[in-house]
């Protein structure tokens, strides 16, 4: 068997720019944030919603906002419940047709196949790590299996943060940040831009005049 491959930095930094994309989205019309995540990823979203964009749209929407909890300690339950609930296998789309906001059941809609099976799968002969558990396969369906790992793991490492030009008072449109690494101050949009031309306007040490 092929040993399954550790991630890589820069698929990391991918995953971790769709999840705070999606995070900070809102709006569901064309043309809106959330609108425009749907345009980047529904060949690969719409397998999982059987084709029907408008569920799509709405049930991202709500999930947005739900996971937005994940910064909140007080709030992970639920955050931890609908990260469960994408994962998972799952039988059609008819249970998130009548879906409302905030109700715990949120979670992915399925087609047999790719979808009926978890995004986790058990895989004997894998080496365990060292605290001598043993870890399923994370194997991706699609892009939102992604979008809840890359929460999963950066809330997992102290990495959910703040985007600090948030505090700075700049025009900040994703302040929830799912980091890629720790020393990570500011989103991948605008901020991250602007506080490296704040950072050049800087005198060096040790210079003069």
């Amino acid at each position: 068997m092929t040993p399954r491959r550790r991630e890589s930095r820069k698929e990391t930094r991918r995953r971790c720019e769709m999840a705070t994309a999606l995070v900070n989205a809102r709006g569901t019309k064309q043309g809106d944030k959330l609108g425009r995540f749907m345009d980047k990823h529904w060949d690969s979203l719409q397998e999982r919603f059987e084709g029907d964009r408008t569920v799509a749209t709405q049930f991202l929407a709500d999930l947005a906002f739900v996971l937005r909890d994940a910064w909140d300690k007080g709030k992970w339950d639920p955050a931890e419940q609908n990260l469960e609930r994408i994962f998972a296998a799952h039988p059609g789309i008819s249970e998130l047709r009548d879906l409302k906001l905030g109700e715990s059941r949120i979670g992915p809609i399925s087609k047999p196949r790719r979808f009926e099976r978890p995004a986790f799968k058990v895989r004997l002969g894998h080496k365990i790590p060292r605290n001598n558990q043993p870890t399923p396969i994370f194997e991706p369906r699609d892009v939102l299996d992604e979008i809840a790992y890359a929460v999963l793991r950066a809330g997992s490492l102290g990495l959910l943060k703040i985007c600090e030009g948030k505090s700075k008072g700049w025009s900040c449109t994703t302040p929830y940040v799912v980091a890629d690494e720790g020393r990570r101050r500011f989103c991948y949009e605008t901020c991250g831009d602007q506080a490296k031309a704040e950072a050049k306007k800087k005198p060096k040490k040790g210079r003069k005049g």
